[in-house]
């Protein structure tokens, strides 16, 4: 693995920690708010955070629902093309869900496992801040 695909994992890795520890200020630093082509998909929701506002929006109505997340890396691949990156990551992804404001705990009970693993697919910048 390369200096830059390792550096690209790292980022990665800091990531499903902050989700794990629920600690979404940690989060700020790996993520270039101004990118224009700003995406991230929750996979509970249809349609993506397009910029750093839904983003936020969308990392401050986790407490309200969500417990506590597991997170466990099961595959990891990253490619390195010039100054982008494209990452390939299967995670087993788990929830506890708070009971008052969850619709899923009648059906699926909690914990929720989300069915195993889950396939997170990424693509980053290299930025004049090294990240």
């Amino acid at each position: 693995m390369t200096r830059d695909e390792t550096d690209v994992r790292a980022v990665c890795e800091a990531f499903g920690r902050a989700m794990q520890a629920m600690d979404f200020g940690a989060m700020d630093g790996l993520w270039d708010r101004d990118y224009e082509h700003f995406l991230y998909q929750p996979e509970e929701f249809d349609r993506p955070c397009r910029n750093w506002v839904d983003f936020t929006s969308y990392l401050n109505y986790i407490p309200g629902v969500v417990k506590s997340v597991r997170w466990q890396d099961l595959e990891f691949d990253v490619a390195v093309l010039d100054d982008a990156a494209i990452v390939y990551a299967l995670v087993h992804l788990g929830f506890d869900l708070e009971e008052s404001r969850s619709r899923w705990r009648a059906t699926c009970g909690s914990p929720m496992d989300c069915g195993g693993p889950r396939r997170v697919g990424a693509c980053s910048t290299l930025t004049s801040r090294g990240s």
